[in-house]
């Protein structure tokens, strides 16, 4: 401490004046103190570099500073002058812009330390220092003119928010700011620009004003050292922290709260809201992101950066969220996801400008931002640690030049994000910033006049200064400031640079002071681009030798590269950081790294640190570096004898295998020593190599697959210092052993499994690729080179397909062409097996089956059994009705469709998916069209179709019908219940409108169906009674009566007969109600007791009841009203005189004579009073167990009331109480009558009965709930430990390694306690071992299972344990707990733990195979560590017991049957194992080498080789490969063998090395089909062994015979057969053999339906499934029969099979109801045609029509052949129904299971026809007549929209050739042309409305469109057509009514069948088409839809459907 006093004393005060002074002084103290000053300090270079563009950049020397001085602390400067004094005067105006223009600015001084250092350069008396009042700055709101608002400050806000003048220019009035006084205040208003002066200072100004302060002249001030933050602080809720118009947005103030500061969403942002501190503006996630909260420091509101701007810090009130400027962003509105909300450039930017002659409304203006405009820059000040501005005023271009120009001075733009703090609004509003916090003021421009003095600073002639102000247009001298650009850390000498240095050259004098001298040097320096960060290069390490000196440089091999590095110059600086750093050094600039300190490899043996790298951008770098301190050795260091090593072995063998004799040493003290030697490198993890001494031997196998080389590193090495070292290579190289067998990888496409196909089309071409195969082979080398055969392909009937497959390199393609369809002999798929074998001398493979689907391809067109065919249909087939169908398919197996081309013009005919061609319509017309010819196209459904057509002709035949009818349909008739049988009950009479021919009209009358009430006589209708009747049973039947005429198609009609039965007075009355009643004594009189309800099975007066008492009435206290059967008291009644009353009460009806019943009715009195009640139900209370008795429990409370006056009960025990009671009842007080037991018994539940005691029924409970509680008494007591407890020293043994967890012993303890006094618990006390040491840790008691908790050991040598006592207690849970106690103690048994041991583990040995039984071949020397015995055993490699083994290890030769051939070599395993309950065993491997001599001939595989061969086999064709093989080895020969045939054959020959035997001459089967060869095996030693073997040969058949069918080849079978009936059987014959003439038949075609089946085998036909000869009349069978030959052959033929007819079809009406008019001026008039059906043929369809007996046959009759005519004069306005029958001509016949009904009704066509005249033929009307009434009743529909249209007439007009149309207009057609309307009264329209609402006023028809518009004339209605109309009656507008007819009710035909689907269609024309119904209610056209074998009801079809209108008067 002295000395460096000394010297700093020295190097401060005295080294002027000593320096070199002592130089050559004798003293050394004095020499000493002159080394210290003499020399300068040294710089050697004078070039540097520094990064261009970037503040901060370090400059990196290229010069080096030395001081030879010891000692000496050099100090570093750069000689830059930023000031300079300006010798020419000037304005403050042009000082600034010269300073601007000389690259300066305006120099001014903030603090008196710089006013004083300005002032001293500067020679004139005064100049300027800082002119500051005239000094322009933009507002920090950037406002227009007329918008300053709501600009606060902290000094003092009241409450509503104005700020008080006073306040604010009190805290500075009077303070020397620059030489202005401040003493006055001032407003800027919001609403102008002019300022009020406050000259009081004592107001409030304006809530939306700026306030500042000013001088008394009126100029300018505010700039100073405030107490306070001025500028923005707060902002009003809703308004714009921003609070003026930016860019194209709204003006300043327009916000309201909620919305966007900027007036309106930006792009997608959503809306804005005012802020509290810390939290956004934007109010939530803006685009997609998150939800905005407050943020902290550096995070953004927004959850993330936004678009490109830069970070984001926390906000603070009135502050912007976004740290930066929105720098140059797209236009507005062009926004997207994750940009900056202000997404736009701010245009324009807001300036305050200051000159000469502006006023105050200009000093405000927009100014485009990228022009000049004001800037603002500031300057942190390290020394003052506060903010320096300088406000400049540089008209530069751009945001960019104002950022650059603030950095070439070395200070930041105001509002950049790099800048220490934001004064943003200082410069144009680029800056989004708000919330400015400084120092600093603001400086107003004030009133409109220039302000006319500036502030100056002035030095007088004696040195002191001067402040004070002076015209602004004074020419003063001033000073500008030049940026530096770099500055100097004084001590380390490291430059940075201040500014953002362009590039270009750069020049300073660098200076170093060493405190005596100065040495100056001009540096020139490079300033270059930087954009790139130094890369380390690996290795990051070094090393250095212990016990060096300090500075001793550390060998490194890391390198530093840099993509901007210069030319000759590494460019880069070096730090290192971290823990063990402090022992080095290191180069700031070169990086060389050196020691600090002397370092011990024993200490320290290595240092890890941070290293760091930098350029001169400061870009940073940092790694970790590791440098090894080495150990000095003294000696010659080891070395080995051989560059290198190299050896081979081949895999698979055994450890121990030596490899290399190793040869290494180093020298110590002149003695020669062998290294450590270790293998460093190159070997496996699981080594597979070792160092045993000095030789490199095998540690393991090894695996040519896995490795097959090593290269070793082997270190040898002083074992003292492993580290003095040095190594040698071991090349070692592993021969490769075929050991695996191929393994299949990955098949493209992936391979599934051999049944699962990969499909390709039929079609493809040859050469096609279906999948490739992928095989690998863990064997290296050419063991491991797999190659693919493709072995056979045979197809789904086991032909050989080789032929169309080829596998070439893997990849399995298509050899020839393939067919898929089986028609053509295709195939389904085939079953490829293929290899993949692999290249080793002894190759291995492995196979795998692929099966090949071959998919169809559409390449034929579909096949029909014929292509023109013919069918014939009945007119009145229905639509769904069969016609024909269509035996179709397709050869390829596609599915077809079907569509009729041509010949269908209407669409009469359908056809289905399945081909079946149907009747689409009921328009079928024999008159009009007798047949079609229909063309369907069958076409395949493929992405390509085929198509073929087919030819369908369709033949109409003709029919004719007329039914039976009922006058009327309906009979209501009545009869007594006591009619007498054979009493007539009606006659009901049906007529038929037919003629009497074939008994059309003759009817016969049946009821149906059979009663067996009545009957009815055929012939005449009389209904009799044939059974008595009974009203009660049944009060009415209502019967249906049949009416059958008996023409040839009998038609049948019904109607219904009601039968309403009368009563008679036959029935006795009952009594229904209870027989027992109760009532109160004492009730009053008139008290309602019981309702007597009597009641009688008659009706009327018979059932009419009468009530009487008739006995039993105890002085007439009851009385009855005889009316309503009730009883009340007729006196007072008393319990106590009558208790009970029997009344005898009679009912009697009022029939004649009367019937009656008595009834006994019992009357109880019952009491009069409130019963007994407890007060309460439930009772709880309890008693300690053990007290005495007496103890009162309850108190209990009840009563009962008699008349009023309340009693207490009497009380009982009923239940709940012990046999020996516990409880008594002393009064109303419930006690204990005894001592309670808890332990008996916990709870008592007792029910005590509270009793009436005059009547004990009358009695009431109540429940007492008594808990006994428990008292603790008994300690525990153990019951039982499993296993079962001996005494304290006899041990419960546990074997040694039992598990953790092992149960040991269950211990149980009970306790006489009950409840929680009872409950027991168990606690381990104690646990010690046999030498007294706690063991508790390795025991546990768990709910009384004591266990074990660790593991545990006996063998005393491992310090183990003989046995454990153990202390357990049993503690009950009472309040007071009681415990026992007790001793176990555990035993520890031994366990078998060692193995046996040997040495060594492997023995090798030699014998020979001729050695004998009992010879020695090796000794096992082995040992137990447990000295237990052992046993030996050769476990595996003795499979044939060669060998055996002693008791004492020694192996022997145990059999004389040791083979070199067969095995040479054997590798024992042999168990060793100890003799112990639970032996343990290793096993050692004897490997047992066995030596060779020649002794064996030739053996064949086989002794007999049985092969077949095709009889066509061509000559060369192998027939067998016969193989021997000589067990011998090669020497002389001796296994190699020659072959040949003996004796020599001539049809066969052999190869006599190969053993391959081929064809040598023709086979024929038929002349020999079977050979017997001998072949012999010599082989070549001396003397020659010989073998023999036989090889039997079969001649196997050719195929080549086709089959024969013989026999009938057509036949024909009924329709009504049952399955499995046999047809007919096919006969087929093959003159082959075998499996080739073994046939097999098939239907291959013509199977309609599959409606037929072939024994595959015997080729009989017959049905599987019931025949149906309206659906298939005839089967033209494709029959093929096939050989089962490899190459099956086969012939087809057809078999005919024709399907007889029965009649098994009932007749079908088409349509089943029918409603019409009828004239009532026409006779024999035909007013409809029946159409009924039959599908069967010949007699069985021939169908006649009948009326029912029910029908009006007076007026009407039908023809056997249906048509309905008017037989008589109708009735005007009446409703006639008719019931028609329909029967066939079969065998017998079947009738029509339902009938069809007609409804006619008559009008007076006078009154309600009217007729339209239409140009057109009759034939021409009729194809257009449905549509010309649909055309008619549009007419109507519009006032009538129920109405209906109908026809009566069409009359042919020969003379003019027109046609005249009679028609009707029925109201209610919609609800009377329907089954359901038939007893509703038809309404017409008269004629005269019906013409009128048909004629235009110009006397046109209404009608429009096709054909209608040749209607001629409308006119009244003529009976003759050629007379004048007659006059129409009737009222316009009303209805003609007609009476309501007689009503009809359908009765079905006499047949059981249902009605079924039919060939034959149901009608031509229906009610529905021939009549015009309302659009209201839509059409009635539907069809009916006939479900096969379900029977047809009236709600399955539509009204109106069913029979055809024809009227033809």
């Amino acid at each position: 401490m002295v000395a460096i006093s000394v010297r700093s004393f020295l190097s401060q005060t005295l080294k002027k004046q000593l320096a070199c002074a002592t130089v050559g002084m004798p003293n050394p103290r004095d020499r000493f103190l002159s080394l210290e000053v003499c020399a300068s300090p040294v710089v050697s270079g004078s070039t540097g570099s520094i990064a261009q563009d970037t503040v901060g950049a370090v400059l990196i020397p290229g010069y080096t500073v030395s001081d030879s001085d010891v000692g000496d602390t050099l100090n570093y400067n750069i000689g830059v002058n930023p000031f300079q004094l300006k010798s020419t005067p000037a304005t403050r105006d042009n000082a600034a812009t010269d300073c601007v223009n000389d690259g300066g600015i305006l120099a001014y001084a903030e603090t008196a330390a710089e006013k004083e250092y300005l002032a001293g350069l500067i020679s004139t008396s005064e100049h300027w220092v800082s002119l500051t009042a005239a000094t322009e700055i933009i507002s920090v709101r950037g406002c227009g003119a007329a918008t300053q608002t709501n600009i606060l400050d902290q000094f003092s806000v009241s409450t509503n928010n104005d700020i008080v003048c006073k306040q604010l220019c009190a805290g500075v009035s009077g303070s020397d700011i620059y030489g202005v006084q401040l003493d006055t205040c001032y407003c800027l208003e919001a609403s102008s620009v002019s300022y009020t002066t406050n000259a009081d200072c004592d107001l409030p100004c304006g809530g939306d004003s700026i306030v500042y302060c000013g001088g008394s002249g009126g100029q300018m001030s505010l700039y100073g050292d405030l107490t306070g933050t001025f500028g923005v602080t707060l902002t009003a809720n809703g308004e714009s922290p921003i609070n003026e118009s930016v860019g194209t947005y709204t003006p300043a103030g327009s916000t309201t709260e909620g919305e966007s500061p900027l007036a309106e969403s930006v792009g997608t942002y959503t809306s804005i809201r005012s802020t509290s501190e810390g939290e956004s503006p934007l109010y939530e996630s803006v685009g997609t992101n998150t939800s905005i909260g407050s943020t902290s420091e550096g995070e953004s509101p927004l959850n993330e950066s936004v678009g490109t701007n830069t970070s984001i810090r926390s906000t603070s009130k009135g502050e912007s969220p976004l740290n930066e400027s929105v720098g140059t962003y797209t236009p507005a509105g062009s926004t997207s996801e994750g940009e900056s909300p202000l997404n736009e450039s701010v245009e324009p930017c807001m300036m305050v400008r200051r000159t000469s002659n502006e006023d105050s409304t200009t000093r405000y203006s927009d100014k485009d931002c990228s022009t000049g405009s004001l800037f603002l820059c500031s300057k942190y000040n390290v020394n003052t640690e506060e903010v320096e501005y300088d406000y400049q005023r540089d008209n530069l271009d751009s945001y960019d030049d104002a950022y650059a120009a603030c950095k070439s001075y070395g200070q930041d733009l105001v509002g950049d994000p790099s800048a220490v703090t934001n004064l943003n609004g200082a410069f144009k509003i680029y800056s989004y910033y708000l919330g400015v916090r400084r120092k600093t003021g603001f400086v107003w421009i004030i009133d409109g006049s220039t302000p006319s003095t500036c502030g100056y600073t002035k030095r007088s002639a004696g040195g002191s200064l001067e402040y004070g102000s002076t015209d602004c247009s004074t020419s003063l001298p001033y000073v500008c400031r030049y940026p530096t650009g770099i500055t100097i850390d004084t001590v380390t000498g490291v430059i940075t640079s201040t500014i953002a240095i362009p590039a270009g050259p750069l020049s300073y004098n660098l200076l170093v002071d060493d405190g005596t001298t100065t040495s100056t040097t001009a540096v020139t320096v490079t300033v270059f681009s930087n954009s790139h960060t130094p890369v380390i290069g690996n290795p990051l390490q070094g090393s250095v030798n212990e016990d060096e000196v300090v500075g001793t440089a550390v060998s490194t091999s890391f390198t530093v590269a840099d993509d901007d590095t210069l030319s000759g110059y590494d460019g880069f600086t070096y730090e290192i950081t971290g823990p063990g750093s402090g022992n080095f050094a290191i180069d700031y600039f070169s990086g060389a790294l050196t020691t600090k300190a002397v370092l011990d490899h024993e200490t320290n043996n290595e240092f890890i640190f941070l290293l760091t790298v930098g350029d001169s951008h400061r870009n940073m770098v940092s790694a970790s570096i590791t440098i090894a301190v080495n150990y000095a050795f003294s000696g010659v260091p080891p070395a080995f004898s051989h560059p290198s090593y190299s050896a081979s072995i081949a895999e698979n063998q055994a450890g121990g295998v030596s490899l290399a004799a190793l040869a290494c040493s180093y020298t110590i003290s002149s003695t020669s020593h062998n290294c450590g030697l270790e293998i460093s490198a190159g070997d496996d993890n699981s080594p597979k190599f070792q160092i045993v001494g000095m030789e490199l031997q095998t540690n393991a196998p090894i695996d040519y697959e896995t490795n097959s080389s090593y290269s070793l590193t082997v270190t040898g090495y002083y074992p003292d210092h492993p580290t003095v070292s040095t190594t040698v290579t071991v090349d070692i190289t592993v021969i490769s052993v075929n050991e695996y067998d191929p393994t299949w990888g990955s098949f493209t496409p992936a391979y599934h499994d051999d049944v699962t196909p990969y499909d390709i089309p039929e079609d493809v071409s040859v050469g096609h690729e279906v999948v490739t195969i992928q095989a690998t082979d863990d064997d290296g080398g050419a063991d491991g080179t797999v190659s693919y055969e493709l072995i056979s392909a045979i197809d789904n009937d086991g032909n050989d397909g080789a032929a169309s497959f080829t596998l070439d390199g893997g990849v399995l393609k298509t050899a020839g062409l393939l067919d898929r369809d089986v028609t053509t002999g295709g195939v389904e798929y085939y079953d490829v097996k293929v290899a993949a074998r692999d290249a080793g001398s002894s190759p291995r493979s492995v196979e795998r089956d692929i099966r090949i689907g071959i998919t169809n391809v559409n390449d034929n067109a579909p096949t029909c059994g014929s292509i023109a065919l013919s069918k014939t249909i009945n007119e009145m087939a229905a639509t769904g009705n069969s016609v024909v169908l269509l035996a179709c398919h397709d050869d390829d197996g596609d599915s077809v469709s079907y569509n009729i081309e041509a010949g269908d013009a209407d669409d009469e005919f359908a056809v289905s998916t399945n081909g079946e061609i149907t009747v689409n319509k009921e328009t079928l017309d024999y008159e009009t069209t007798p047949s079609y010819t229909l063309t369907v196209s069958v076409t395949d459904q493929t992405a390509s179709p085929r198509s073929i057509n087919v030819t369908v002709t369709v033949t109409i035949t003709d029919f004719n019908d007329n039914p039976p009818v009922f006058t009327p349909a309906v009979y209501n008739v009545n009869v007594l219940e006591d009619a007498n049988i054979g009493d007539s009950v009606a006659t009901v009479t049906a007529s038929d409108a037919d003629s009497a021919a074939n008994g059309n009209n003759v009817l016969a009358y049946s009821i149906d169906p059979e009663s067996a009430h009545f009957t009815i006589d055929h012939a005449s209708g009389i209904i009799t009674l044939a059974l008595g009747l009974d009203r009660e049973t049944n009060d009415s039947y209502v019967l249906t009566v049949l009416a059958a005429d008996q023409g040839m198609f009998s038609n049948t009609a019904s109607c219904t007969v009601y039968v309403t039965v009368d009563d008679v007075n036959d029935n006795t009355p009952i009594v229904t109600t209870s027989l027992s009643a109760s009532v109160v004594e004492n009730a009053n009189i008139g008290t309602s007791v019981i309702t007597v309800q009597g009641s009688d099975g008659d009706t009327g007066v018979n059932a009419d009841l009468t009530y009487a008492i008739v006995g039993g009435n105890t002085n007439n206290d009851m009385q009855i009203d005889p009316t309503t059967g009730v009883i009340t008291t007729a006196n007072l009644l008393n319990k106590a005189t009558t208790e009970t009353y029997l009344l005898q009460v009679s009912v009697t009806d009022d029939g004649v004579p009367p019937l009656d019943v008595t009834s006994v009715i019992t009357v109880t009195v019952i009491f009069n009073g409130v019963p007994p009640i407890f007060a309460q139900q439930t009772y709880s209370t309890s008693v300690i167990e053990n007290q005495n008795i007496g103890v009162s429990l309850a108190s209990l409370s009840c009563n009962y009331t008699f008349e009023d006056v309340v009693y207490s009960c009497g009380l009982v025990i009923s239940s709940g109480d012990d046999a020996s009671p516990k409880f008594q009842l002393v009064g109303t007080e419930l006690q204990t009558m005894a001592q309670l037991d808890y332990e008996a018994a916990t709870s008592y539940s007792l029910t005590i009965t509270g009793i009436y005691p005059d009547d004990l029924s009358l009695n009431t409970t109540a429940v007492v709930n008594i808990t006994v509680i428990s008292v603790n008494e008994y300690d525990p007591t153990w019951v039982v430990f499993i296993p079962a407890y001996v005494d304290a020293i006899t041990p419960y043994d546990v074997p040694e390694d039992a598990s953790i967890g092992h149960v040991i012993v269950t211990v149980e303890a009970s306790d006489d306690d009950a409840g929680s006094d009872g409950i027991l618990s168990y606690y381990l006390i104690s646990v010690n071992d046999n030498d007294g040491n706690d063991g508790a840790a390795s025991f546990t008691l768990d709910g009384g299972v004591l266990k074990t908790a660790g593991l545990l050991d006996r063998d005393v040598t491992t310090g183990g344990v003989e046995y454990y006592d153990v202390k357990v207690a049993a503690r009950d849970a009472g309040s007071s707990p009681r415990s026992v106690e007790r001793d176990i103690r555990i035993g520890i048994t031994n366990v078998n733990d060692n193995d046996p041991s040997c040495s060594p583990p492997t023995i090798n040995a030699v014998v020979s195979e001729k050695a004998t039984i009992g010879d020695s071949v090796a000794q096992l020397s082995c040992q137990d560590n447990d000295g237990d015995g052992l046993g030996y055993s050769i476990e595996i490699g003795d499979g044939h017991g060669e060998f055996a083994i002693s008791a004492t290890g020694q192996i022997t030769v145990n059999k004389d049957t040791l083979d070199y051939e067969t095995t040479p070599s054997y590798t024992l395993t042999v168990s060793v194992t100890d003799q112990t309950a639970s032996p343990r065993s290793i096993n050692v491997t004897v490997t047992v080498t066995i030596t060779d001599f020649n002794d064996n001939p030739p053996v064949f595989t086989l002794a007999v080789y049985n092969v077949n061969v095709l009889e066509d086999a061509n000559i060369g064709h192998t027939v067998a490969t016969v193989t021997a093989s000589d067990a011998d080895s090669a020497v002389n020969g001796n296994n190699v063998l020659v072959y040949s045939i003996d004796p020599t054959s001539t049809s066969f020959a052999i190869d006599p090395t190969s053993g391959v035997m081929t064809l040598a001459l023709q086979l024929d089967r038929e002349t020999t089909d079977s050979y017997s060869l001998t072949v012999l095996a010599v082989d070549q030693g001396t003397p020659a062994n010989t073998a023999s073997c036989n090889v039997s040969v079969t001649v196997d058949d050719v195929n080549d015979n086709t089959p024969v069918i013989t026999g009938p080849q057509s036949t024909s079978v009924l329709e009504n057969v049952i399955i499995g009936t046999p047809v007919i059987a096919v006969q087929g014959s093959d003159s082959d053999t075998g499996a080739n003439a073994d046939l097999t038949y098939a239907i291959v075609g013509g199977n309609t339906n599959s409606d037929m089946q072939i024994n595959t085998t015997t080729g009989e036909i017959s049905t599987s499934n019931l025949l149906d000869r309206e659906r298939t009349d005839k089967y033209i069978l494709d029959v093929s029969v096939t050989d089962d030959g490899t190459t099956p052959l086969a012939v087809t033929s057809t078999v005919t099979v024709t399907v007889g007819d029965i009649n098994d079809n009932e007749p079908q009406f088409g349509r089943l109801f029918l409603s019409t008019q009828a004239p009532t001026n026409k006779v024999d008039l035909l007013i409809a045609t029946i159409i009924a059906f039959d599908s069967d043929i010949g007699p069985n369809a021939e169908i006649t029509f009948s009326l029912s007996a029910e029908s009006d046959t007076e007026y009407f009759s039908i023809s056997q052949y249906g048509k309905i005519t008017i037989a008589k004069k109708l009735e005007q306005y009446t409703t006639y129904s008719l019931t028609i029958i329909a029967q066939d001509g079969g065998d017998p016949s079947l009738t029509s299971t339902k009938d069809a009904t007609a409804r006619i009704d008559s009008i007076n066509p006078d009154e309600v026809s009217f007729g339209l005249t239409v140009n057109q033929k009759k034939s021409e009307f009729v194809i257009e007549e449905a549509n010309f009434k649909e055309d008619v009743g549009e007419v109507y529909y519009e006032d009538y929209p129920n109405a209906g249209v109908q026809i009566l007439e069409v009359i042919e007009l020969e003379a003019t050739e027109e046609t005249l149309v009679h028609l009707v207009v029925v109201e209610n057609a919609n609800s009377t042309d329907i089954a359901s309307g038939l007893n509703e009264t038809k309404k017409f329209l008269p004629a005269k409305t019906a013409i009128d609402k048909i004629t235009n006023p110009d006397g046109t028809v209404k009608l429009t469109g096709g054909v209608w518009d040749t209607v001629t004339k409308v006119e009244e209605y003529r009976e003759d057509p050629l007379a004048i109309a007659a006059p129409q009656t009737g009222d316009e507008e009303s209805w003609v009514d007609t009476p309501t007819g007689i009503a009809v009710v359908s009765v079905t035909a006499v047949a059981g069948a249902a009605l079924v689907g039919s060939a034959i269609a149901y009608s031509v024309y229906s009610f529905a088409t021939a009549s015009a119904i309302s659009p209201a209610t839509g059409g009635l056209e539907a069809a009916v839809s006939i479900v096969p074998e379900q029977p047809i009801t009236a709600s399955d079809v539509p009204d109106g459907q069913f029979l055809m209108q024809e009227n033809n008067w």
